[in-house]
């Protein structure tokens, strides 16, 4: 058992070095642009690693971190991966190779980082997403956090409903994550929108992808100030890309396709125009962090968009949608303007605004309801105003005619003893009468 578990050791080990040599050569094979000098100088390093066994180190790919080497400071640890020592790529060629290294200035040491981990990484670390994906994935904040991730995730529910146009390539290396939007163009080009996060090694591995796939890559990563320019790997250099995608809901920032214009016809609804060219002539920026609708305004009771269109103004002059204008506004049956149901009264079916049903209702003294003037019952020498259903309740005083409640009722026994009842008005001079 134990013999078994060593040999799987030794093979993985030896399995990592010839990964790390691979990934080498290919990756020296990318650096033409450094010039025969250096491409030289890392061919002469990759020599001394892998076919000398430079310091004994058998130097290998690190099993957990495909981005770093790994090496054995003791032959007995030459197997054994937990003994191992793990180290960046730079780090291990700065130190054992420091004088080769002085050719390299930073910046070409990091275009070899990332040379090496376009080799290294290749396509595994990519998978593709669309649909409801796209939303879910910036509601995770994949990669990293920006203006349209976790609870703003619901503004992009445009890609969402565009499968055919808008996909996101997501990047995971283990130790990274990465995103970018990929566009299906009207000219049928595919092209890649800005990496996120937009600096670091991935980006080149992002490049290498797209280049492989046909497709184009920005030019740049950092926002749009102007025309986007999108390069391919045939040498092609472009900036006049379009889509054309049905009118939703919310409007995200996008960053490549930052144009448009508005009252695009396609089939039966409308549709915006996307441009990744500033020249183009526009009438919006795709600019807005809060998903903000061309040509609309958010209503001031739940803040959704609303065309200018379809805008209901309330008699307040705040703006509402048709929804919110039908829950909280009505017609006054009696003047025939909008108002505010919870200012007004219905009486019989016909609904009074605060300013008819002071000039045209009263409150009933006794029951409180409403019910127009017509029908009031004045009683109670005019202190009591009744409806007619509460007005059935009075008597009518047989001293002055009038009509009274039963609170302003005054019985009196007369000198043959019976009885005899008036108003409370009437009631003291006929009581001594």
């Amino acid at each position: 058992m134990r013999r078994h578990k060593t040999d799987t050791a030794r093979q993985t080990v030896v399995m990592a070095r010839v990964k790390a040599r691979n990934n080498w050569r290919a990756m020296v094979k990318q650096c033409d642009d450094l010039g025969p000098l250096r491409v030289a100088a890392l061919k002469k390093i990759g020599n001394h690693i892998f076919r000398a066994n430079h310091s004994s180190h058998y130097v290998g790919q690190s099993i957990d971190e495909p981005l770093k080497l790994s090496y054995t400071q003791t032959d007995k640890n030459k197997f054994n991966p937990e003994k191992r020592t793990k180290t960046t790529l730079l780090r291990y060629l700065r130190r054992q190779f420091a004088e080769t290294m002085e050719l390299f200035n930073d910046a070409e040491c990091d275009y070899v980082l990332k040379r090496h981990a376009v080799a290294t990484l290749g396509d595994s670390v990519f998978s593709t997403v669309s649909g409801d994906e796209i939303t879910e994935k910036y509601g995770e904040g994949w990669g990293v956090s920006s203006c349209m991730t976790e609870s703003d995730s619901k503004y992009t529910v445009l890609y969402s409903e565009n499968p055919n146009t808008v996909k996101m390539l997501c990047y995971d290396d283990g130790k990274q994550q990465a995103r970018a939007l990929v566009w299906k163009t009207e000219c049928c080009a595919t092209i890649v929108d800005r990496v996120y996060p937009n600096d670091g090694y991935h980006v080149e591995v992002f490049r290498d992808y797209a280049y492989r796939q046909g497709w184009g890559f920005r030019e740049h990563q950092h926002l749009p100030d102007g025309s986007v320019h999108f390069d391919f790997a045939d040498g092609t250099h472009r900036c006049d890309f379009e889509v054309v995608l049905p009118e939703s809901e919310y409007l995200p920032y996008i960053d490549s396709f930052h144009w448009g214009t508005g009252d695009w016809r396609r089939g039966a609804g409308d549709c915006w125009r996307l441009t990744t060219c500033a020249d183009d002539g526009y009438d919006f920026r795709c600019s807005s962090t809060c998903g903000d609708v061309p040509d609309s305004i958010r209503c001031d009771n739940c803040n959704c968009q609303v065309r200018n269109d379809d805008l209901r103004e309330a008699p307040d002059g705040d703006n509402y949608c048709e929804s919110c204008f039908d829950n909280r506004f009505t017609v006054c049956d009696c003047c025939g303007q909008h108002a505010d149901v919870s200012d007004g009264e219905s009486v019989e079916c016909d609904w009074y605004c605060a300013e008819c049903r002071e000039d045209h209702l009263f409150s009933c003294t006794n029951c409180g309801e409403w019910s127009v003037n017509d029908d009031m019952i004045t009683a109670d020498d005019g202190e009591a105003q009744l409806c007619s259903c509460c007005g059935e309740d009075t008597e009518t005083c047989a001293a002055c005619g009038e009509s009274y409640t039963e609170d302003c009722r005054e019985t009196y026994t007369d000198s043959a003893g019976d009885e005899v009842s008036w108003c409370n008005c009437c009631a003291p001079s006929r009581a001594y009468a």
